[in-house]
């Protein structure tokens, strides 16, 4: 049989969480009484027509795009050349954010990629002088591939050679600004 004083005990802890119980209902309670007085106060004080909302929305997500690198432009987009021996090509863009270029070639011959840029980010004085050249890697089946990083700026430069001591070489560019 149970005692007396564990059934006293018992029975206070069941007083207890029963007046918690109806404490915290009763403060859920008035939350919600508070949040739509909340909700109704900004309505009234705050109207946006819903092409205003769509702008602010579009505005959220591009900045959201540039944050997370998802953004990106197209400066050449399989664009086929043919090249001279020892020639190269080249493609002028401004880059408006930081970011990075991607350079995909399909040749039958190994080619380079070099990327140049001037740059004021972060220059009080002086400005940042970018010119980068290397060789693709072949990623296989003719299609080779390099990555450039990039400062914004007006007079961005991409330029695809080739080393051939004779004859031509046909190339189709892929050239991707991400950022």
């Amino acid at each position: 049989m149970v005692r007396r004083s564990v059934a006293v005990a018992l029975g206070i802890v069941c007083i207890v969480l029963v007046a918690g119980l109806v404490a915290g209902l009763t403060y859920s309670t008035i939350i919600i009484n508070n949040k739509d007085v909340t909700y109704n106060d900004y309505t009234a004080t705050h109207s946006h027509t819903n092409d205003e909302f769509s702008t602010m929305v579009n505005q959220g997500l591009n900045y959201y795009g540039i944050a997370t690198l998802f953004n990106y432009t197209l400066v050449a987009d399989g664009t086929e050349i043919y090249q001279l021996a020892n020639s190269s090509s080249s493609w002028n863009f401004s880059a408006t954010y930081a970011g990075y270029v991607v350079v995909r070639v399909v040749s039958d011959t190994t080619v380079y990629a070099q990327a140049t840029y001037t740059s004021y980010v972060g220059s009080i004085v002086e400005p940042f002088h970018y010119d980068q050249r290397i060789d693709l890697s072949p990623t296989g089946f003719g299609r080779f591939e390099g990555l450039f990083p990039i400062l914004p700026s007006t007079s961005a430069q991409v330029r695809v050679g080739n080393t051939n001591l004779s004859g031509e070489v046909r190339e189709s560019i892929f050239i991707t600004y991400i950022f």
